[in-house]
């Protein structure tokens, strides 16, 4: 993941995100709204099946890992009004990704 902007007073950010194929992100919950538009590649987010210029949004409280294909990897680009908090050992060294 690369951060493209980030507001360093509310942890805002917009990055771009690379998924292998087959591979999901850590769980993790959102503490603000979550954007993703689907670049290249497709992702399993839930019930949602998301592939190129495909978009969801996530409301702050939503907790998922969304996985990509096992056909390529996904490139996607990413806007969080808040820093997202991971679940399990990540959650217990206080990691937070914005």
């Amino acid at each position: 993941m690369a951060i493209i902007q980030q507001d360093v007073a509310t942890g805002a950010s917009l990055s771009l995100a690379c998924l292998p194929g087959g591979r999901s992100t850590p769980v993790h919950n959102h503490l603000g709204l979550e954007c993703i538009q689907i670049l290249c590649g497709a992702l399993q987010d839930g019930p949602a099946h998301l592939r190129v210029g495909d978009w969801i949004a996530h409301q702050p409280g939503h907790l998922h890992g969304p996985k990509a294909d096992s056909g390529g990897e996904c490139w996607a680009l990413i806007s969080l009004e808040r820093p997202v908090q991971f679940e399990g050992w990540r959650r217990a060294m206080g990691l937070f990704r914005g």
